[in-house]
């Protein structure tokens, strides 16, 4: 049985919202196995993985660097999110012109605001920016508070729009995707260990189990 550890490093959504089921089926399989998860965001993920700092990287695509093998595991896109009572709520489908109508929460930086300050551009808006945060979880909480409407990979709010806290309304225009892959060195001599989380991982949240790693 595979023994020893196991370093993961991934941002707080991916720790909160799509890892949890992995990690725990994970665990019942290699009990003999310690997982450290370190939080961090894109650049620092990607750092940590380069220099071997963690074994194993979550990271939102594209990932680019030809010295990683990279594994699509999750497909994802990005909504709008407003409290119920928001008129933006009341649409099926909201227009980037009819959301830089309000005041917005977002992220400080990142794929996502990368993103997001490209079709703004696009579409020769000039968004009125009224917080800028580092935590998914914390812009939820501020948009739940009507401080301003937000954006937010899916996944991520599942469960307080069940919980009728938030209200996620799909983007009229291109959906900006928002997909999850697993990453680590192309160069790595992977333990049993870590040979068994790659295998959990993509048997539990690959979106098609014939996807192989981009070599």
């Amino acid at each position: 049985m595979p023994r020893g550890e196991i370093i993961v490093g991934a941002n707080e959504g991916t720790c909160l919202h799509i890892l949890p089921e992995v990690f725990a089926e994970f665990k019942k399989q290699y009990r003999d196995v310690a997982v450290n998860i370190t939080r961090a965001d894109y650049g620092k993920i990607l750092e940590s993985v380069i220099y071997n700092s963690v074994d194993f990287g979550f990271m939102s695509m594209p990932v680019t660097d030809p010295r990683l093998t990279v594994v699509l595991i999750h497909r994802d896109e990005l909504v709008v999110i407003a409290p119920p009572h928001h008129p933006l709520a009341k649409l099926k489908s909201a227009a980037i012109c009819e959301v830089a109508k309000f005041p917005l929460v977002m992220p400080k930086a990142g794929h996502t605001r990368d993103a997001l300050e490209n079709l703004f551009y696009e579409n020769k808006l000039k968004p009125q920016c009224a917080m800028e945060l580092d935590s998914s979880e914390l812009l939820k909480r501020f948009v739940a508070a009507d401080v301003g409407v937000g954006f937010i990979a899916r996944s991520n709010v599942q469960e307080d729009v069940q919980a009728k806290v938030l209200v996620a309304i799909p983007m009229a225009e291109t959906p900006i995707r928002r997909d999850l892959a697993l990453v680590f060195r192309k160069d790595k001599a992977l333990s049993r260990a870590a040979l068994a989380f790659i295998d959990t991982t993509v048997k539990i949240k690959t979106v098609d189990p014939a996807v192989a790693a981009k070599r």
